[in-house]
């Protein structure tokens, strides 16, 4: 992959974490205090509020507060998340760079390299003439 597309990728995950970090991850913290219902509980609040979470109610302690802990775990696990998410996406872009560069092939040698001559063919069979000195020296080199 070439460096340009690397470093495209990287950056449009970094501005899109960023954006999920801004207007999803964080969110549960800034409606925390002033959130109530009447008569219903804790668990009951927050699922009227937030019906798409990823921590339940009840996975969190009610001392002293759950409203509060479960506010504070769902920005933790939603900010686990983008986290997760932008590392796989960087971490794999930098990945197939890194290997990428590492597996090409020198074509600069084939390059480089002189065309042969057809006196190198004598060669073969150690001599400068494109003849074998005698036939029995040519069968015990085949």
């Amino acid at each position: 992959m070439p460096r340009i597309t690397t470093i495209t990728i990287v950056t449009i995950a970094t501005f899109a974490a960023a954006a999920a970090v801004w207007f999803w991850a964080l969110r549960p913290l800034g409606s925390a205090s002033y959130l109530s219902a009447t008569g219903a509980t804790d668990a009951d609040v927050i699922r009227q509020y937030w019906p798409h979470r990823l921590v339940e109610p009840e996975w969190v302690s009610a001392t002293p507060d759950r409203f509060m802990k479960w506010h504070m775990a769902e920005a933790i696990a939603r900010l686990s998340v983008v986290g997760v998410v932008w590392l796989i996406i960087s971490g794999g872009a930098i990945l197939r760079f890194t290997r990428g560069r590492r597996q090409k092939p020198n074509k600069s040698v084939e390059t480089n390299r002189r065309p042969a001559s057809p006196l190198d063919e004598g060669r073969k069979f150690e001599s400068t003439s494109c003849a074998p000195p005698s036939p029995s020296a040519a069968v015990a080199h085949l």
